[in-house]
């Protein structure tokens, strides 16, 4: 398997296509790296097909180190231990909001629907 293919595949398990990535940071040959953005995925796949067309994910050590961000904020983490290597999915955890910041979220619900009022009773008005 290629670089490439596997980052695709990965992506699939965790319901993510290229296209989701914001942006990722690979790493190789101990002390390059690169960033690459949403605005770069073919350049990106480029430098997979170009660099790791045939390199073996499951070898004594780990050859790429990758951490990519989807534009959803949730990342991939790829990294070994006792000679394999692994992905990682991880999200942050949702925070729990304050009695302020629920009663707030309320007021902006009764807000909008005094909106939604108001703009169908002047649509009524107007035909």
């Amino acid at each position: 398997m290629n670089a490439l293919e596997e980052l695709i595949r990965v992506c699939e398990k965790c319901w993510k296509s290229l296209e989701d990535i914001d942006y990722w940071w690979v790493g190789w040959e101990e002390k390059n790296q690169c960033i690459f953005n949403s605005d770069s995925i073919e350049i990106m796949k480029k430098f997979l097909q170009d660099k790791y067309s045939n390199y073996d994910n499951w070898y004594w050590w780990q050859v790429l180190y990758w951490e990519i961000v989807f534009k959803d904020k949730t990342w991939l983490e790829r990294w070994e231990y006792d000679w394999s290597e692994r992905w990682e999915y991880k999200k942050c955890p949702e925070r729990k909001l304050s009695k302020d910041e629920m009663r707030v979220k309320e007021i902006d619900k009764q807000v909008d629907a005094l909106l939604k009022e108001r703009q169908s009773l002047y649509d009524k008005n107007k035909n």
